[in-house]
């Protein structure tokens, strides 16, 4: 395909595509642990630490029932809603941040 208009009536530069965006491979909650694990010890917090972390994110995450490239700000309130009906506030809370710093540490290393 050289320069010119492609069916829609868009500007091409001359190379072909597939009309697909590149897709990247399917996030596991095994994975975002680890990584989310890896972010905190190398900041330096305690061994227990980011073993409650662990077990609490992958008690929570397959519940938000969605890979986690496509959880949204509703799914994590309804999630959070339920919790505050079983946990207390403060645990609640307390979840609502370690599932905060997980996502900001995937978006930050570019995985969502």
């Amino acid at each position: 395909m050289s320069g010119g208009k492609n069916r829609r009536g868009k500007k091409t530069t001359g190379q072909k595509t597939s009309g697909k965006k590149a897709r990247r491979p399917l996030l596991t909650v095994d994975a975002a642990v680890e990584l989310h694990c890896a972010e905190r010890e190398r900041l330096g917090y305690a061994a227990s630490t980011v073993a409650v972390e662990a077990r609490l994110l992958r008690a929570l995450l397959p519940r938000l029932r969605r890979p986690l490239a496509k959880v949204r700000h509703d799914d994590v309130r309804t999630l959070l809603a339920f919790r505050c009906r079983e946990v207390s506030r403060d645990t609640a809370a307390r979840e609502l941040y370690t599932l905060r710093v997980m996502f900001a540490v995937l978006v930050e290393e570019g995985h969502l």
